[in-house]
């Protein structure tokens, strides 16, 4: 679980608040479904879907506990 919580991408919450990742620049291309609750993850165009937002707080909690320098 290491590697999730390190290098490029970001966290998302989805409407419903379930956390996904966006890997490469973690800006959103494609559009998928929740797997926890079918809701409209990701986006496109660099534009997240209606509903979804970065989860920056799990970022800041979580990253710097599993950096690797």
């Amino acid at each position: 679980m290491q590697q999730e919580f390190v290098g490029t991408g970001h966290w998302y919450h989805c409407p419903s608040g379930h956390l996904y990742t966006i890997g490469e620049c973690g800006m959103a291309m494609e559009q998928s479904t929740c797997p926890q609750c079918g809701a409209v993850v990701g986006g496109g165009q660099h534009q997240s879907a209606q509903g979804n937002a970065h989860a920056a707080e799990f970022e800041r909690t979580f990253a710097s506990q599993f950096r690797i320098d």
